[in-house]
This record gives structure tokens, sequence and C-alpha cells, in this order.
């Protein structure tokens, strides 16, 4: 044998071993060690011990061995990553994603693809069982550029009765047995209903982390393009909610931070349907609903406070609209805002609109706290800026090329200079002038 060819042959042969997935019998019980998921295949086998503790060691993406076997648009037969934990099979452990990011984790089903465990997907499907508390927790997790898709068969399908779908980045529907901390996702979910022909009535419940939850959901941060679309209007308006965090929150979401676009039949910035708490949260979404849409929630019979809204809101259909609110079916607003200067002429009774330089100054904000131990920080100073989530490390000011911008930056110059954004220093204006014009 050639050397060459020995070489090549040792090559396969590692890449063969590294795609196995870990013996996980001696690990994650008790006082023993966590797993340890340093492969595609690790992540898939823990599908195999559901109740185990485990710990991400390093990055996974679409460079690493084994992601066209499990996680690519090719794997499982076309249809990407399957699911980790179903309906009475749920997700019952701990995992910690150290920090590492899990990326270009794709999913990409047609409702012929499914059965009846299978409308509930994300990395995890069904998290926790709701008669136990305390079972595990998710932490420290980074979901990099997801594409999760769900559509009807173009061909056309047989279903009957009531089809129901939660859906989001982390997990499509997490009970209150487990915890969900520190998590960041960015990429796109989208549902599109167009072609389902004489469909039966859907529920659907669609999130940027979780579709529907149940429990804590704390520390996120969002970076989603979350839609569900349809041709058929009337089989959705009651019963369709999507959210750039949360689809239907009967938990408390609490510390979350929301961009991209968000659209559906009811839709909100943070979350499609507030059901319990959403605190200490902004959102700097676009959002657009067909008929109840919102800043911070589409539908809200719960309690928001603490929270902001900066961006977009449109309702194309006819119904309810507001800057932090769409539909106001009971609860409380308290402390909230907007941007009046980016949202526009919207109102919303339930919370209060500031211009664009009282949202950056700390003392308009009633009851927030920006103590060195509080979910919150303002630039004050040479730099002004929107509040911001301790939880999360945004990029310093005068960064030249922000990946994390402090939402709201701006800087302060002297009269007779300018800074082309938050981030660039500031420069002389034009001679003559006291703008950049």
């Amino acid at each position: 044998m050639s050397k060459l060819l020995f070489l090549l042959n040792l090559a396969w042969i590692s890449l063969a071993f590294n795609a196995q997935a870990q013996d996980f019998s001696a690990c994650g019980d008790g006082g023993q060690l966590p797993c340890e998921i340093d492969s595609w295949a690790d992540l898939h086998a823990m599908r195999t011990a559901l109740d185990k503790t485990y710990r991400l060691t390093t990055n996974l993406s679409s460079d690493t061995p084994g992601y066209a076997t499990y996680a690519g648009p090719t794997a499982n037969g076309g249809v990407g990553w399957l699911p980790i934990g179903v309906w009475e099979s749920e997700f019952v452990g701990s995992f910690d994603g150290g920090g590492y990011h899990i990326a270009d984790l794709t999913i990409s089903k047609t409702m012929s693809d499914l059965n009846d465990k299978d409308f509930i997907f994300g990395l995890f499907g069904f998290v926790g069982k709701p008669q136990i508390l305390g079972q595990g927790i998710l932490q420290s997790v980074v979901l990099k550029d997801i594409d999760y898709r769900l559509a009807c068969d173009p061909m056309g399908g047989l279903f009957f009765g009531l089809v129901d779908i939660s859906m989001g980045g982390l997990a499509g529907f997490k009970q209150q047995s487990i915890e969900a901390r520190n998590i960041e996702v960015s990429g796109r979910i989208q549902v599109d209903l167009s072609d389902c022909g004489d469909s039966p009535s859907f529920l659907a419940e669609v999130g940027g982390v979780i579709g529907f939850n149940r429990g804590i959901l704390a520390n996120s941060l969002v970076d989603v393009d979350v839609s569900l679309i349809s041709n058929d209007p009337d089989s959705l308006p009651d019963f369709a909610h999507v959210g750039g965090v949360v689809g239907f929150n009967q938990g408390e979401v609490s510390a979350a931070a929301s961009y991209g676009d968000v659209s559906g039949p009811v839709a909100g910035g943070i979350t499609g349907f507030n059901d319990s708490q959403t605190l200490d949260s902004y959102a700097m979404a676009e959002v657009t609903a067909l008929f109840d849409s919102g800043g911070i929630a589409g539908r809200n019979q719960g309690q928001v406070a603490r929270s902001y809204f900066s961006g977009p809101v449109t309702v194309e259909l006819g119904g309810d609209i507001g800057a932090l609110i769409g539909e106001m079916i009971t609860g409380s607003v308290t402390a909230s805002y907007w941007d009046q200067d980016v949202v526009g002429e919207l109102t919303d009774p339930e919370g209060t609109g500031l211009d664009g330089s009282a949202m950056r100054v700390a003392t308009s904000f009633e009851g927030w706290d920006f103590s060195t131990t509080g979910p919150w920080i303002i630039q004050e100073g040479a730099f002004r800026s929107y509040p911001y989530l301790r939880a999360f490390i945004y990029d310093d000011p005068e960064t030249e090329e922000p990946t994390r911008a402090i939402p709201g930056l701006e800087a302060i110059c002297p009269l007779g200079s300018f800074s082309e954004t938050g981030y660039a220093p500031c420069q002389p204006c034009l001679a003559g002038t006291n703008t950049n014009d």
C-alpha cells in the first residue's frame, strides 16, 4: 500500500471514529460528571438517554464531521435534524451549551413527513414533564444561522381534525419542570401553510426560542426571522401565534431581546400570546400580523412590565394593533415604553410613548433597575443609548464594525462635529456648517 493511500485510509478511519457517538452509560447521573458532547453524533445520541446531564465541549457547524448525516439539509432522508424528545418520550435531563455554538442546524419538513409526535420541534422537541418540578435546565445554548421550515405537501395531503404545531429555535414545547437560561438564537424559522388546500384548522405556536413555553425562560437574545404564512386566513385567526422569542407564553419570559422580522396571524415582538409574565425585555423587531399585532405581545392576558419596543408594527386584515400590545384581553402593562420617533403615530393605552431623546435617559424608565446587580444598562455621557441587557456582551462604543450593537446608541459630539453612526468617532463637519450635509 502506498504511503498516500495509507494516510487516506487512516484519515477515513479517524473520520468514521469521530462520527460515532460516545457511550453515555457511565456519565450524567447523580454525582457523575456530565456526558460530554463533542460531535454531531453525540448530540444526535442524546435522544437515547433523555434523562442525563450533558455538556457541549466544542463548536458544531456544517464543517464538523457528521453534519450531512445528522443536521444538514440532506440528513435523515432530507428532513434535516430530528428534534430531541417527543410527546411521551420527553427530554427530562439538563443540557449546558458552555457558550459554544451549534450552527447551521437545518429542519425542512412537509406535513407528509410528520406523524402525531412530530409537530413539536426545534433543537429539542418536547422538554420536561408537567407533573415534576426541578427536573433540569437548558443553559448557555448558542444556536447560529438555524434554518427551520415546515410546509404543506404541494401535491396535497389528507389531514383530518385539528393540526397542532409548536416550533421554536431551542424547543418546540417546554414544560415548567425545566428552566431555560442564557440562550442565543439567530437565523430563520418559517411555517408555510399556503399549499394545504382544503386543510383543517391549525393550532400553531411559533417562536424564535420556544414555540409553547411554560416555566422560566431567562436571558435570551434572538435575531430570528419568524413567520407563519397561509393563503387561507379563515383557518388561522384565533389559533396561530408568532413571537420573536415565544409563540405562546404560559410561564415567565424575562431579560429577552428580540430583533428580526416577526409575522403571522397574531404576532408580537417578544410573545405572540402572553398568558403569564413578560418582564425586563425589549424588541427592535419588525412586527406584521394579519389580525392582532403588538410590539411586545400580539395578545395579552398576563403581565408585561419594564419592557420597551422600537420598530414598525402593522396589521394587514384588520384587528387590534398597538405599539406594545395588539389585543389587550386582560392583565396589566406597567412601566413599559416605546420610541415614538421610530414607531410613528401608533399609540397604546397600555404604555407610554417617549421621543428618541427621552428613550436615552435612565430617569425616563420608572422603576427600572440600572444598578450593577440589575438587569439593565444604559449609556449616558459621551454616548447615549436605549436600555440594554446586562446578561449579554455588546460591542463597546466606537467599535468600527460592531456585530452586536448597543441598541439606540448615539455619540454626543461637540458643536461643529458629527458621528456617522453611534459607533463612529466624532469628526469635523464640513467647512462653514454645523452638520455633515
